[in-house]
């Protein structure tokens, strides 16, 4: 709910309140304002219907000014008696009432409420009644916004990475709190969550981090580097590795790589021996992930084309989803398959597909359970440019934005701080 709608919104509803208001108390103030008219007796208006008939037949000439005058002031003098008898009458009743008041039993008194004239309670009424109505329909419109941000999730910062441009970050496979994230100059760790980091002892220019079975894989410009699960020890591997994007499989360990001239490659020895595969990467790729089930694909984020996914025959399809469950943006910068979230989810034509899928976008964050056909968009309200979770905690997540904040998950995206 923008801010726009809601200026519109309220102001609707203020006019509709004003207008619920003032209709009754202007209906109300004219029926007050209308004279009542005080009805002659009928002997007092046939005297002046007389006189008036008088007035005409002199004009005619049908009778003299003195017949005029003498028959005018007998009207008048009818007219008199009669207005002089109504008041006898009334003056008699009025007597009359009081007399009876004065008989009746006496009841013992007490104090009244003292209550305004029921002309004055009608609008006051009414005042009370829209005021009531507006103050209700603003409360319901402040409740659906901040049901609405709620909804947008909370979402605290627990640290920052310190520099910015980080390419790829990994989760330790046994220790949830134990990071790494690649950038330009180097490596930086954290050990607790992503609170503080420190830069590694590997001053070389880093292209991307995986995490393993049993550690952690950098790729620099000199070749691979192997960590140990800590991220404290780190030994040089391969020189001859030109490698652009790497991931691991959760479960089998095998690993997959880009070169640098957009080959693909899998090694199923930790990256002692590689082997090409048939498939070629798509252009402009950001990241890179294996999903094992139900059949092994290769599935690739890009900054052009979203997420695109293949098996080993190389032939690659959208995973984009469909409709309403498509992503909202085609500038996907990393990827994350988790294999043990909890989520299962079997097609009409009986495949399943278990773990989850999950993304980062300049849109935020997406998450996908049914093999990526469509795509579900988490809490996080941020331009995200990496995402991971470790083997050790899968119910945890971790999300790197651009400018290297740092925020974290321990429900499945439902809420990070």
């Amino acid at each position: 709910m923008t801010p726009a709608v809601l200026l519109v919104g309220l102001a609707l509803v203020a006019v509709g309140g004003l207008a619920w208001i003032s209709t009754p108390l202007l209906r109300d103030t004219a029926r007050r304002v209308r004279p009542r008219r005080q009805p002659f007796s009928d002997e007092v208006q046939r005297s002046l219907d007389l006189m008036t008939d008088l007035d005409l037949e002199r004009l005619r000439g049908a009778i003299s000014d003195a017949e005029h005058a003498e028959l005018t002031a007998e009207s008048r003098r009818q007219a008199a008696l009669e207005l002089g008898a109504h008041e006898r009458r009334r003056a008699r009743a009025k007597a009359q009432v009081e007399q009876l008041l004065a008989d009746r039993p006496r009841i013992p008194e007490r104090a009244a409420p003292s209550l305004p004239p029921a002309s004055a309670r009608r609008p006051l009424v009414w005042l009370l009644t829209g005021a009531t109505l507006v103050v209700g329909i603003v409360a319901v419109v402040l409740v659906v916004t901040l049901g609405a941000r709620e909804g947008i999730g909370e979402q605290t910062a627990v640290g920052s990475v310190g520099v910015p441009a980080v390419s790829a970050v990994a989760a330790s496979p046994t220790d949830a709190d134990t990071l790494v994230a690649a950038h330009p100059s180097g490596l930086q760790v954290s050990r607790d969550g992503g609170a503080t980091w420190q830069p590694a002892d590997f001053p070389r220019a880093t292209r991307s981090v995986a995490a393993t079975r049993t550690g952690f894989v950098a790729i620099t410009d000199d070749g691979a580097f192997r960590g140990d699960s800590s991220a404290a020890t780190w030994t040089e591997g391969s020189t001859t590795l030109d490698v652009a994007h790497l991931a691991s499989g959760r479960e089998s360990g095998r690993l997959v790589a880009i070169d640098a001239a957009g080959t693909l490659q899998v090694s199923d020895d930790d990256g002692a021996t590689r082997r090409p595969l048939a498939a070629v990467a798509p252009p402009n790729v950001t990241g890179i992930a294996v999903v094992e089930q139900p059949v092994l694909q290769i599935v690739v984020s890009t900054s052009t084309e979203g997420v695109l996914a293949a098996g080993f025959d190389g032939r690659w399809r959208s995973a984009n989803g469909f409709v309403n469950g498509a992503l909202p943006t085609v500038n996907v910068r990393s990827l994350h398959y988790e294999p043990n979230s909890g989520d299962q989810y079997v097609s009409p034509t009986g495949q399943e597909f278990r773990g989850a899928v999950y993304v980062a976008t300049n849109a935020g964050v997406f998450k996908s359970v049914d093999g990526m056909q469509s795509w579900n968009r988490l809490t996080l309200a941020a331009d995200i440019a990496v995402v991971t979770g470790s083997a050790a905690a899968p119910r945890e997540l971790y999300a790197i934005t651009r400018d290297g904040t740092v925020f974290r998950s321990r429900d499945l995206g439902a809420s990070w701080g």
